[in-house]
């Protein structure tokens, strides 16, 4: 059985292979299970971690809100926590503007030392409470941590929103559209600005990396690799040709130029998905693997349709020797894939 698993996953894998090739799909995920956009906030019942005192939230305690929810239990956790309180820290006056009230809960029974020292770190001088039973974690359905719940003036639950790189710009925006400041429309526009049209040079660039795509694409990875380094010789600062660039470094074993090229990418356009997935793939191949598919996973939070994020999941799964979680991510992959296929 165990060897019909790994040739079933093998030849899955193979297929896939061969028809994994251009763009990818990206859809928002809500990041509570048990409640919806829309419903009252369940009443949940807290205790501050200082005074041992009980803090009630329902819909009449907590209109216009914020609520981060965290846990530190592991590294990958422990980091992401602390880059999204200083993100919160940074939206105080914010938040302060729009009499928008904040709470800080530790939902994952981790110790006062390790809850004292992510504060610490992200240096946010603030009370934090303590979902100790874990009711809260249950009754909202939280998904992921950390996630940051908002809501409305009128108590009811307005978004739900996990960590990301442009994680305040988002919550600036969804806390805009809750309070009617702003539609859905100018959010996305403020998020996703028009760009300048591009000159004469920029335009080669263009087509040199739109060539090295095509390289890539056919598997000829050394002439597509001279095509994207054109393409930078033309437009220095051109973030999608360096993410290709340092995602083709890894396919052919030059890790240490990989993470140059990606760190420049990403610096340029730091939510770029295939740039966080060659990440994931860079750290795998140094070792850490259960972190890269932490990873992973994090990412599909909101990109649950992104065949490639699925593919290089159930490869990472296969050298942990998952098979069968390899299998599914690999049907996954493939019909997104065929779907995309069809579609065109």
């Amino acid at each position: 059985m165990y060897k019909r698993q790994r040739i079933t996953v093998a030849v899955i894998g193979i297929a896939l292979s061969v028809l994994l090739f251009s763009a990818n799909g990206q859809a928002s995920s809500f990041t509570f299970r048990s409640i919806n956009p829309g419903e009252p906030l369940p009443t949940v019942v807290l205790t501050a971690q200082d005074s041992g005192q009980s803090l009630t939230l329902d819909q009449t305690s907590s209109k216009n809100s914020m609520v981060i929810f965290w846990a530190a239990d592991n590294k990958i956790k422990k980091k992401r926590v602390i880059k999204t309180l200083k993100i919160i820290r940074e939206l105080q006056v914010f938040l302060n503007e729009k009499k928008t009230s904040l709470y800080i809960v530790n939902a994952g029974n981790d110790t006062p030392g390790i809850i004292n020292e992510v504060m610490a770190a992200a240096n946010l001088p603030l009370p934090v409470y303590l979902d100790t039973d874990l009711k809260a974690y249950s009754r909202l359905g939280i998904f992921v941590m950390p996630s940051v719940l908002l809501v409305d003036p009128q108590g009811k639950v307005a978004a739900g929103l996990g960590y990301s790189r442009d994680l305040g710009k988002r919550l600036k925006g969804e806390i805009e559209i809750m309070l009617g400041e702003k539609d859905r429309a100018q959010f996305e526009q403020d998020l996703h600005p028009v760009i300048a049209k591009k000159s004469a040079e920029e335009k080669n660039a263009s087509r040199h990396l739109h060539l090295g795509q095509t390289m890539a694409k056919r598997g000829q990875l050394e002439s597509a690799i001279r095509e994207l380094k054109k393409a930078l010789e033309l437009a220095p600062d051109l973030a999608d040709a360096q993410i290709q660039l340092g995602c083709l470094y890894i396919d052919v074993d030059q890790i240490s130029l990989a993470k140059e090229a990606l760190a420049k990418g990403l610096a340029g356009k730091p939510d770029s998905l295939d740039g966080q997935i060659c990440q994931a793939r860079i750290m795998a191949s140094e070792g850490d693997i259960a972190a890269a598919i932490d990873d992973l996973l994090y990412l599909r939070l909101r990109n649950q349709r992104d065949f490639n994020l699925h593919y290089v999941t159930a490869t990472l799964l296969v050298q942990q020797g998952k098979f069968e979680e390899a299998a599914k991510e690999y049907d996954s992959a493939y019909n997104l894939l065929l779907k995309k296929s069809v579609a065109k």
